[in-house]
């Protein structure tokens, strides 16, 4: 059986489909080391994401949720398809954060001739450009500008 197998037999056989569980769940359960719940993770994630995937379910990871104490779930529902795109909204606006946004705030600081663009860019990607994709990921028709 392949990891992504054994992974998909433990989802079925805890009745997991609508909750959540964590690799160190699965390694507990299922007698593995927690690297190797992990390894059969990402292998499942690859199965589903190939276009003639066998995966019965949709393994996907809750927003909010980041390294050792990512939360899992799984499922296939209309709420299901939401939590994906929060998660992507919420994953792209920790990485601006992190790995763009200081290096911009620092260039405020060593260059005050910088500091109003640098600012305008952070705020034109935080509050616009990422409530822009988070809408168009929910679904959501942005509001008509005011005649």
């Amino acid at each position: 059986m392949t990891r992504w197998e054994q992974l998909q037999t433990y989802l079925f056989g805890n009745h997991i489909i609508g909750g959540t569980f964590t690799s160190r769940d699965y390694a507990a359960a299922t007698g593995i080391a927690p690297w190797q719940a992990s390894d059969h993770i990402q292998a499942f994630l690859a199965e589903q994401r190939r276009p003639e995937s066998k995966a019965l379910y949709v393994l996907k990871r809750e927003p909010g949720t980041r390294t050792a104490s990512t939360q899992w779930s799984v499922g296939h529902r209309t709420k299901d398809l939401q939590a994906i795109g929060v998660g992507f909204t919420d994953d792209v606006r920790n990485r601006f954060m992190h790995a763009i946004g200081p290096d911009m705030q620092r260039i405020a600081v060593l260059n005050p001739h910088a500091a109003k663009r640098a600012e305008a860019t952070i705020h034109a990607v935080v509050d616009g450009a990422l409530v822009v994709l988070d809408h168009a990921i929910r679904g959501i028709e942005p509001e008509a500008p005011a005649p």
